[in-house]
């Protein structure tokens, strides 16, 4: 019994190892026809894996941008925040600005002189500067000077009466 037990035992193994290189080969082969799969579809596994590659790029950079975009969210969030603050500041800044230069717009200056609303110049367009001479809308300069050159002119009209009568050649 022990023989035959043996013999089985023996048999049974060679059989078993048969199988595990069976298995080994099958494994092989599972794997080369991974490859050979891969090598006869190449093409289309390849187009395939290139618009895949690029939807799963743009998916890993939507995924980063928005993992970046969730992170930061409260960033930008308080850069928003910021902005507007900024925004006010900004603002606050003019309004400071004008206090501490202890001008405010549109008010006279410590010499009395109006400010300019556009730039904040000491003089105000048109209006009359430090030495007391209008201001000028085109040059800003001192005077007028086309006033000043064309008023003393005497302007003279002349009328051109023509008599129509002489060049009709009616009879």
């Amino acid at each position: 019994m022990m023989r035959r037990k043996a013999e089985y035992e023996s048999r049974g193994y060679a059989e078993t190892k048969r199988i595990n290189k069976g298995y080994s080969k099958t494994k092989e082969m599972i794997m080369g026809y991974e490859k050979t799969k891969g090598i006869l579809n190449g093409v289309l596994q390849t187009k395939g894996m290139i618009k895949g590659y690029a939807r799963t790029k743009g998916i890993i950079k939507v995924y980063s941008e928005t993992k970046g975009m969730i992170k930061g969210y409260a960033k930008a969030k308080g850069i928003i925040k910021g902005y507007s603050k900024t925004k006010e500041m900004i603002k606050g800044s003019a309004k400071t600005n004008r206090i501490n230069n202890g001008v405010l717009q549109n008010k006279r200056n410590d010499k009395g002189v109006r400010q300019d609303k556009r730039n904040n110049q000491e003089v105000l367009q048109n209006k009359r500067n430090d030495q007391g001479v209008r201001q000028n809308n085109w040059n800003n300069e001192g005077v007028r000077r086309w006033k000043r050159d064309w008023e003393p002119l005497v302007y003279i009209k002349v009328h051109i009466i023509i008599d129509l009568r002489s060049f009709c050649t009616c009879s």
